[in-house]
């Protein structure tokens, strides 16, 4: 009756997937500004180093946000909105009720199914002996591979096996089989506080050797943005395979975004960053793929961060694969294009929720140039 578990547990509210899966995009697009005010808030409360249970802490000083029950309404559908050609101007929104506003939603998110891509989470052999020629072909060092698949068994390990793919399978850019709030509780329960891996970690893991920094960078770049990563690196230094904290944080941490809202303009504004810090790039068998998030967290604070990223490896069919680690405590993911067109397609369907604001959409970047220009199919 029910494609998914998660479908069948949306059902009885009344809940459609397609707008379950865009409010955790949503959520992921601003994870740069969440990270920097728990920071923050940490030190405000005499927290010298903020971890999960710290997100909990009530603020310091508190807001004075009043908003009454039609603009709180507003900002929620707003940042529902995945893409400025569906903007609807505030006297549309206001003058909609809550099933119409719904209805409206809907079909913007139509978009974000229509795509699917075949993938896998790994957990079956034959996935796992592909990815490991793909490394091979990709000249993807061994140490750093071992050390993949031993995160990768880690993870698949501590989460139910009828979670994960057997094998590869086909579906929507956000579809999944698991609930990542339950996923994220057993993963809790094997692991404790260890917050364990995310995208930029494992991408670092696999490439750390192609990607170079500045010598006199610090290690604290970005701490603000950054914490939860450098606290998995405090407890597993190993999984940068040799490379530096610093190195790390030179090419993950924000940099300061220019006063457009230019895609190119922005690329070069975060190039431009990275060749201040001396970040260099080998090209050669595989490239990191980076979802760019352009945030104005403040009046003055104006940043581009990688909100998102992950390893494309080529195939010698011509085919296309992409690694990531979807996030801290969900899974890994290898899936398949025929062409870097839909790739593009793949990440703007899970992470460009932009509406029209008054910042660039999200961007990918391949290596440190902004990614090929096919169009998106």
């Amino acid at each position: 009756k029910f494609a998914s578990a998660l479908e069948a547990k949306l059902f009885p509210d009344n809940v459609p997937l397609a707008l379950y899966d865009n409010l955790i995009a949503a959520v992921r697009r601003h994870v740069g500004g969440l990270n920097r005010f728990v920071s923050l808030n940490a030190r405000l409360n005499g927290i010298k180093k903020p971890s999960m249970v710290d997100v909990y802490v009530p603020p310091k000083l508190g807001f004075d946000i009043a908003l009454d029950a039609d603009a709180q309404g507003l900002a929620i559908a707003s940042d529902l909105l995945p893409d400025e050609r569906y903007t609807m101007n505030w006297e549309t929104l206001l003058g909609m009720n809550l099933e119409e506003m719904t209805a409206g939603l809907l079909g913007t998110l139509e978009m974000q199914t229509a795509q699917t891509a075949a993938y896998s989470n790994l957990s079956d052999e034959a996935s796992k002996e592909l990815l490991s020629e793909l490394f091979a072909d990709a000249g993807i060092a061994a140490e750093r591979a071992d050390k993949f698949f031993a995160c990768l068994d880690q993870f698949n390990g501590s989460v139910k096996a009828e979670w994960l793919t057997d094998g590869f399978e086909t579906a929507a850019p956000t579809e999944t089989k698991y609930d990542p709030y339950e996923m994220q509780e057993m993963w809790m329960e094997r692991q404790g506080d260890f917050p364990g891996y995310n995208c930029r970690i494992t991408a670092y893991e696999l490439m750390g050797d192609r990607i170079t920094a500045g010598e006199d960078q610090p290690d604290t770049n970005g701490e603000d943005w950054l914490f939860m990563d450098l606290e998995t690196l405090k407890r597993d230094p190993d999984a940068l395979c040799g490379k530096s904290t610093a190195d790390f944080c030179a090419l993950f941490a924000p940099v300061e975004a220019a006063d457009s809202t230019d895609s190119s303009v922005q690329a070069e504004t975060l190039r431009k960053g990275w060749a201040a810090r001396g970040v260099t790039f080998s090209d050669g068998g595989c490239s990191m793929i980076s979802v760019v998030f352009h945030d104005r967290f403040s009046d003055t604070d104006n940043t581009l961060f990688i909100g998102h990223v992950g390893v494309l490896l080529p195939a010698e069919d011509g085919s296309l694969y992409f690694i990531e680690k979807v996030a801290f405590q969900e899974p890994y993911r290898l899936t398949k294009f025929e062409s870097r067109a839909a790739l593009k397609s793949y990440l703007m369907a899970k992470y460009d929720t932009s509406w029209g604001q008054d910042t660039t959409p999200p961007f990918l970047m391949e290596n440190d140039v902004l990614m090929d220009g096919e169009a998106a199919q």
